[in-house]
């Protein structure tokens, strides 16, 4: 295997540099041109032990709250896991000034946590790294995406899970959340989704609803402690739902003091399924935020093209072996920083190709003929204007993406310097008719 020394002399810089770089240091300062010829150059020498991406992480953290905190750090660990899994080299940011500074270093960004944050800074990061999923949370859905689980779905089956067992009077403890975008509301989707599952199911539980208040252990037991002092034992819920774990110890803490036993007196269910609920007395059924998939969908969402064929680099008919497979890509990491701008990012060999928008909807293109492929590529600009461009500066801010499929095209040539000429194997007999032969449908 490739070395760490033999890659930076292919690169042109420093073994410390390559080091820092693909061991994720996040406090390294390089272009965003270096950085992918570091990474090209390691995947040209095949070395196995490289990162294919380099994420930023936001930790938006509770300020107030650490089992609260216990969620989306278990978020954290899922995602550090399934980075490595995947190739990609994680760099975690405490604050979103801190990420725009160091935009230029990363293909993409991942946030966690529910802090909350103004319109200005959300254009700022949009502006400096447009590629971002927010896992949990919807702060900007016109901008970035997002990875949530179904909590309407969960409310639902809890209400039937409780009805099924002979329950009627549920009532619900939850706090305040963002609802969609910018708009923090005295309710958040738990709330809003119990209340109309409710209604549908035709609950007379409207005095049983308490939510407000941040989603921490000593709200919890607040909010309880308040049911129970406006209700008589007779008049109280026989269940109750919770909207977070944390939420449901200080519940737990409540109902104790007030010697109302669960389940007995009053079942009790939650949402998220952290390790706590395993340590509270009684032992808190918690329904389970799948959290594995939420960052492998978060992951997945930093996409735009996935194709079948060498790669996962660039390739041309001489410079085709590479590994085949299939890779993904995106528009931006395929254009590749010449001194004088040129077309690039091709990959010869295409079987199949799925290029697709942020929100995973576009084309899957495949070779039409049994044993025929193309060639591919996937660029922010088209052909005249990159010819037209003496300098990298001279390029526009991308505003389209352009998809150029090929029936076949000539090698590159320069296998002893760049003058050499494409060996005659290599290059289209102008005589010879070719045919593109491609089948394309929307997903």
């Amino acid at each position: 295997m490739a070395t760490r020394k033999q890659i930076a002399e292919l690169a042109g810089v420093s073994q410390a540099t390559v080091s820092r770089l693909l061991n994720g240091d996040a406090k390294l300062r390089i272009t965003a041109q270096t950085r992918r010829r570091i990474m090209r150059a390691a995947a040209q020498l095949g070395y196995t032990a490289f990162t294919s991406r380099m994420i930023a992480v936001l930790n938006a953290p509770p300020e107030i709250d650490e089992l609260q905190d216990a969620y989306f750090q278990s978020l954290r660990e899922e995602l550090r896991t399934a980075a490595e899994e995947q190739g990609s080299t994680l760099a975690f940011f405490a604050s979103i000034d801190e990420l725009i500074d160091a935009a230029d270093d990363y293909d993409g960004f991942i946030a966690i946590g529910p802090a909350t944050f103004t319109r200005e800074q959300l254009g700022q990061l949009r502006r400096a790294l447009p590629y971002g999923t927010f896992i949990d949370t919807n702060p900007a859905p016109d901008w970035f995406d997002s990875v949530r689980p179904d909590l309407s779905q969960t409310m639902l089956d809890a209400l039937d899970a409780l009805q099924g067992a002979g329950h009627t009077r549920i009532g619900f403890i939850g706090g305040i959340g963002a609802i969609m975008g910018l708009h923090n509301q005295p309710e958040d989707i738990r709330t809003l989704a119990f209340t109309d599952w409710s209604r549908r199911l035709h609950l007379d539980n409207d005095a049983l609803i308490y939510a407000s208040g941040p989603f921490t252990v000593d709200n919890g037991r607040a909010l309880a402690e308040r049911m129970l002092a406006q209700h008589s034992p007779d008049a109280l819920p026989d269940a109750l739902v919770v909207a977070s774990d944390p939420m449901a110890v200080g519940v737990l803490q409540a109902l104790a003091a007030a010697s109302v036993r669960v389940p007995h007196d009053m079942a009790v269910v939650s949402v998220d399924n952290l390790p706590i609920c395993q340590y509270t007395a009684p032992a808190l059924s918690s329904f389970d935020i799948d959290r594995h998939e939420l960052v492998y969908t978060a992951l997945e969402t930093l996409t735009d093209a996935e194709f079948y064929g060498p790669g996962p680099w660039e390739t041309y008919a001489d410079r085709d072996r590479a590994k085949v497979g299939a890779w993904r890509t995106t528009a931006f990491d395929d254009v590749q920083p010449y001194l004088v701008p040129q077309e690039t990012g091709n990959h010869a060999h295409v079987r199949w190709a799925r290029v697709t928008d942020e929100d995973g909807h576009g084309l899957l293109i495949e070779s039409a003929r049994p044993g025929t492929d193309l060639a591919l590529s996937l660029l922010p600009y088209d052909t005249l204007t990159i010819e037209a461009a003496t300098h990298q500066d001279e390029l526009p801010k991308p505003r389209h993406m352009f998809l150029r499929m090929l029936a076949g095209q000539m090698g590159v040539g320069g296998d002893d310097s760049w003058g050499a000429p494409v060996h005659d194997r290599y290059q289209l007999d102008a005589a010879r008719e070719l045919t593109l032969d491609v089948t394309m449908r929307l997903v």
